[in-house]
């Protein structure tokens, strides 16, 4: 061979190896970024709210102080409110008003003060309220307090300010085309930042941040580099220097950023999405390349035994990607700082979807709730008692009836007769009549008083096998009880049941 031949071959070598690595060899590498450079310029999900909690908050207290110091109620919607606090010198709200309590005299207050939601029905705090319908709706009215709590706990957890910021961190920078990001870890040379797969060392400027990887498979370089397409760029960036840190690649992350948004859909931001795409790039980053396919734990493309390394060129040994190293002992593949941070987004987004799911169920407890406030309310009206007195005199009528029915079966049987408390009129122990006793005798119980409504309590203390067999008296799974009594209780439930469904202005 010539020496002008051997010259000529000499430089088709240097150009080939000089020139950008194969179009598209890296394409695949860099859909895997662009799909975590979408997922990372997402927002981070908006905190949950409750656009009428501090309605619940203010009904809650109202009727709080309602039932524990009706009497406060006139000097309360009297009070002033000086710089944001209620003045409480004097009684009833010095008592009823002071310490712990202020805020929740305030909440009331201010509930009081809204036109058309600060009535509540006298019969409240009236002698027509029932004890037990009062204990009920302080019940309610602590169960709802509790779940405010909850609730606003929750709703604090449903978004971290700590999630746009690992974001940004993970990006290296918003891809916004302002000035300020840099190469970040890029020293010596091209193969030198992006890495050797050939070895164990992870590149100087791998895996830093999404930006410097996206930079190291698809960017540009002088010296035959130029117009780099291993990525299947829709425009090739401008050439990167990669000789320090300190090169300025704001345009070039901006161009790359805005390719990954025009040819890949931007998913929701989500743990599930943000788990996807990041299981792909581990396939990506274990598939084996070079000669005999040993070469692995990097993204884009490389050929031969990877020696030359991720210096962006075409040739025997080298190719357009960025290796991030193995564990120098065990040999395991070590993790890109990005992606660290973005395992880290995955569990904080998690933890805010869960407070969200809890904010959600407790949410619908507290509106719950207040639809039991409000029926409880609707019982201590004038008209709701009146059909509950109703109620129990037709309970006490279905009890004589009960009781009759059970003395009359018992004819001509003395023994059973007596049993069953009934009176007995009979020539002889087998021949005779079997009635109930009179009204407030031993016997027939659970009467009522029609003028003033008050039942007798015989049934109360029984056992239950005795309570079962006495026909005024019911077992109701812990104690004996007189049957209009129950009468009462299953109206209230009825009536519960029927006016949760309305609607109720405080």
């Amino acid at each position: 061979m010539t020496a002008l031949a051997l010259y000529s071959l000499t430089l088709v070598i240097v150009n080939i190896d000089s020139a950008a690595d194969t179009a598209n060899s890296a394409a695949g590498a860099f859909s895997v970024l662009c799909d975590l450079i979408n997922l990372a310029r997402q927002l981070a999900p908006k905190a949950k709210t409750v656009d009428d909690l501090a309605d619940f908050e203010e009904t809650a207290a109202l009727i709080n102080i309602s039932l524990a110091a009706p009497s406060a109620l006139q000097q309360l919607k009297n009070a002033k409110l000086t710089g944001g606090e209620l003045k409480t010198e004097e009684e009833p709200l010095k008592t009823h008003c002071a310490g712990e309590a202020a805020l929740g005299c305030k909440l009331a207050k201010v509930r009081l003060d809204k036109p058309g939601k600060g009535r509540l029905p006298s019969s409240l705090w009236s002698a027509t309220a029932g004890t037990e319908i009062k204990d009920a709706l302080n019940a309610t009215v602590g169960a709802m307090r509790s779940t405010l709590t909850q609730l606003k706990q929750a709703l604090g957890q449903t978004s971290d300010p700590e999630i746009p910021l690992t974001l940004a961190q993970a990006l290296g920078a918003k891809p916004n085309n302002q000035a300020g990001l840099q190469t970040v870890g890029a020293n010596t040379d091209r193969a030198t930042s992006c890495g050797k797969p050939a070895t164990n060392d992870a590149g100087s400027a791998a895996g830093k941040n999404l930006a410097m990887d996206a930079i190291c498979i698809c960017g540009s370089e002088g010296g035959g580099g130029e117009t780099n397409q291993a990525c299947g760029l829709q425009t090739a960036i401008d050439n990167v220097v990669f000789s320090s840190e300190s090169t300025p690649i704001h345009n070039q992350w901006h161009s790359l950023a805005e390719q990954c948004k025009n040819k890949h859909k931007a998913k929701a931001l989500t743990s599930a999405n943000l788990a996807t795409a990041l299981n792909r790039f581990d396939i990506q980053r274990s598939r084996g390349q070079g000669t005999n396919e040993v070469l692995n734990n990097l993204i884009g493309h490389i050929k031969g035994s990877g020696v030359t390394g991720c210096d962006g060129k075409e040739g025997t040994n080298p190719g357009a990607c960025v290796y991030y190293g193995k564990n120098a002992n065990n040999k395991s593949p070590l993790d890109p700082e990005w992606y660290t941070k973005l395992q880290d987004v995955r569990s904080k987004l998690d933890a805010t979807a869960a407070a969200a799911n809890k904010a959600e169920t407790l949410e619908q407890r507290l509106r719950t709730l207040n639809d039991t406030l409000t029926s409880f309310m609707h019982l201590t009206t004038p008209a709701a008692t009146a059909t509950a007195h109703s109620q129990q005199k037709a309970g006490d009528k279905a009890v004589h009836e009960a009781i009759d029915k059970e003395c009359e079966q018992h004819k001509n049987n003395k023994t059973a007769c007596t049993e069953a408390k009934c009176k007995w009129k009979g020539k002889t122990d087998t021949e005779g009549d079997c009635k109930p006793k009179e009204t407030g005798s031993e016997g027939r119980t659970g009467t009522s008083d029609g003028a003033a409504g008050t039942t007798t309590e015989k049934c109360k203390g029984k056992l239950e096998d005795a309570c079962k067999k006495a026909p005024e008296c019911k077992w109701d799974g812990k104690e004996s009880k007189d049957s209009s009594t129950l009468v009462i209780t299953k109206f209230a439930l009825a009536l519960f049941d029927f006016v949760s469904f309305l609607s109720y202005e405080f």
